[in-house]
């Protein structure tokens, strides 16, 4: 994740974790009936989150990160905030919210990191999740029809 100050942070996201938010952003992506400023039925919007689902789903991102070096997880004071491009260890909580900006606040270490995005921007990392998933061969089911990778 990379942080206001441009440094980045780096954490694991187990695959417990990856189908909770995969539930959780799913279930918000088909809960947002007001796309570009325009409130959408349900059959329409399932048809907009179909063609945007797809239209993402061509895009290549980048591939799953070697697992870190034992020196990078080492434990730092609770006192010191991260370095830069430092691995601080395994995510375990997320939180997602919705609205004008879409929220997601990764916990890891008693210290919360917050991503804000626009609803696109969220679907793009929806859709990486999903495909990093995947590749990783870990079993997240496709539960709604608009899915597809």
């Amino acid at each position: 994740m990379l942080l206001l100050n441009k440094s980045e942070v780096r954490f694991w996201i187990s695959r417990r974790l990856t189908k909770a938010v995969y539930e959780g952003m799913a279930g918000l992506l088909k809960k947002s009936k007001v796309i570009d400023g325009k409130e959408l039925e349900p059959a329409a919007l399932e048809q907009h989150l179909k063609a945007e689902f797809f239209e993402l789903s061509l895009s290549t991102f980048d591939p799953t990160p070697p697992p870190p070096s034992p020196k990078a997880s080492q434990s730092t004071s609770e006192d010191e905030s991260p370095k830069p491009d430092e691995f601080i260890g395994l995510c375990h909580s997320v939180t997602l919210t919705s609205g004008d900006k879409w929220l997601m606040s990764f916990t890891t270490r008693g210290v919360n990191y917050q991503l804000a995005l626009e609803r696109r921007s969220m679907l793009k990392v929806f859709v990486g999740l999903l495909k990093t998933s995947a590749n990783a061969g870990w079993d997240v089911p496709k539960t709604y029809a608009w899915i597809c990778y």
